[in-house]
C-alpha cells in the first residue's frame, strides 16, 4: 500500500526498541529495520557498514559519500522482493514497528546554524527586529545570512515538553530598564534542516562550493522555537 517510506526513500534514524539499547535503523513502510543487528549478523556487508555497529549515526555520517551510497545500495538490495532474505522472511526478526520504538537523536549535534533561507523569511524576521522600513539588510542579497543557535537544546520532537524561556525583556520606554520574566512572544517555525557529514577537513582549509552538496548526509524537519522579545533585546546594537 501507499507509504511515506517506500524502498526508494529509506530515511536513517536511531531507534530504541523496548528492552534494548539505541541503534541505527532505516524506516521502511510502517517498520524500522535494525541496521546494527544486520551488521552484527553479517547480513549487511558494504563499504562503511561497520560504522553502523554503534548506538548512533556519528561514525557513519563521518564517512565519505561513496560509503553512504554503498550502504544504501546494500540495504535496498536486502529489502528488494528478489532478496533471498526477503523471500524467506528472514528479515522479520530485524523489523520493529515504528510506533513501538522510541526515537533518539540520530547523531551528536555539534553545531546548529540557522539561515534566513528565503526573502519572505528574512523580511518577516527583520520587521520584528528593525521595523518594516529596514527589514531586509543589504548583505542578505549577497551572502547566506545566518546565526548560531543553541545546539544543546536540539531534541527529538514529540517526547520533550518545551518550556517557555525566561530572560531579559526590552524596556517599555527608551529611558527604562529591562525586566526579567517569561517571553510574551514565543514563535515557532517549521524549517528544513540539513545534516552535514564527510571526512573532517583540516582547520583553516576551505571547501569549494562545487563540492558542498556532497557534504549533505540528509535532511530533517526542524520545529524551531524562538523568544522574539528576548531576541530583540539581545540583538539591540
Amino acid at each position: 500500500g501507499s507509504t511515506d517510506f517506500p524502498i526508494e526513500s529509506l530515511p536513517y534514524g536511531v531507534i530504541k526498541p523496548e528492552g534494548l539499547d539505541p541503534r541505527p535503523a532505516v524506516a521502511i513502510g510502517a517498520h524500522a529495520l535494525d541496521l546494527r543487528a544486520l551488521v552484527r549478523d553479517g547480513l549487511l556487508e558494504a563499504d562503511g557498514a561497520a560504522a553502523l555497529a554503534s548506538s548512533s549515526l556519528d561514525e557513519f555520517i563521518a564517512l565519505e559519500p561513496a560509503e553512504w551510497a554503498s550502504v544504501r545500495a546494500a540495504v535496498t538490495a536486502l529489502l528488494s522482493p528478489d532478496s533471498p532474505l526477503e523471500r524467506g522472511d528472514a528479515l522479520e526478526k530485524y523489523l520493529y514497528r515504528r510506533d513501538a520504538v522510541q526515537m533518539h537523536l540520530p547523531c551528536r549535534i555539534g553545531d546548529y546554524t540557522d539561515f534566513y533561507s528565503s526573502m519572505d523569511h528574512a523580511r518577516n524576521v527583520g520587521t520584528i527586529f528593525r521595523g518594516a522600513a529596514n527589514a531586509l539588510t543589504s548583505n542578505w542579497t549577497f551572502m547566506p545570512v545566518a546565526y548560531h543557535g543553541r545546539a544543546s537544546s536540539v531534541v527529538v520532537s514529540g517526547g520533550a515538553q518545551p518550556r517557555r524561556p525566561f530572560g531579559q525583556l526590552p524596556p517599555v520606554t527608551s529611558a527604562g530598564a529591562p525586566s526579567f520574566g517569561p517571553t510574551a512572544q514565543l514563535d515557532f517555525e517549521l524549517e528544513l534542516g540539513f545534516i552535514l557529514g564527510g571526512r573532517e577537513n583540516p582547520l583553516g582549509s576551505r571547501l569549494s562550493v562545487g563540492t558542498a552538496e556532497q557534504r549533505v548526509f540528509g535532511c530533517v524537519l526542524v520545529n524551531d522555537w524562538s523568544a522574539r522579545d528576548i531576541q530583540v533585546w539581545l540583538f539591540f546594537f
